[in-house]
């Protein structure tokens, strides 16, 4: 296995494999991998002093030795970010997005924080939630409400401060269409 910007990540090995006459060889193997994005998996043979990628041939009807896969990251996005009512300048506007800890522990996120920047680039953010744990195979629902002093396009995203920096594509959609960034129009 080759993660996204190519280091080994390959599953455990088995060494020295001597398959009967008229046998089969089952290889069933798990790891864990630490960084999302597309990773290339193939098959991969060591014999005699070398390395053989092509082996072995697929039979007839398709049979594939390399896929590529995608791996997402933890936690994702469930729900998108949504505002409750529509933005009008100077009243309350309430929004939300729901995101799931796919591990079985506890995760601790850090600062979450829907952040707004108004017509001008200006930070405008929502209020935050600090020391966020989700617990395992749990979810997290992040609700906040704030009032817009400026009408025009605001840019509203998901932002994740933890341990020292600030991850601004954080938390990765697990659907497509699942989006972590909007835009919204605030009126007078």
């Amino acid at each position: 296995a080759r993660d996204p910007n190519g280091n080994n990540v390959d599953f455990p090995a088995d060494y020295n494999v001597v398959i009967p006459a008229n046998g089969t060889y089952k290889y069933t193997k798990s790891r864990i991998f630490n960084s999302p994005g597309r990773h290339d998996l193939f098959i991969a043979n060591y014999n005699n002093g070398k390395w053989d990628l092509n082996f072995p041939e697929g039979t007839s009807g398709g049979a594939v030795r390399s896929r590529d896969t995608y791996v997402v990251s933890n936690p994702i996005l469930t729900n998108p970010i949504v505002l409750w009512s529509t933005p009008t300048v100077g009243n309350p506007v309430t929004a939300s997005f729901k995101i799931k800890n796919a591990s079985n522990s506890p995760l601790n996120i850090g600062t979450i924080v829907i952040a707004a920047r108004d017509p001008n680039g200006n930070n405008v953010d929502f209020p935050a939630d600090y020391n966020v744990v989700i617990p395992a195979n749990g979810t997290y629902t992040h609700v906040v409400t704030r009032a817009f002093n400026s009408a025009g396009e605001h840019k509203l995203f998901i932002a994740n401060y933890n341990n020292g920096k600030w991850d601004l594509n954080f938390p990765e959609a697990i659907t497509y269409g699942i989006e972590r960034i909007r835009t919204t129009f605030v009126s007078n």
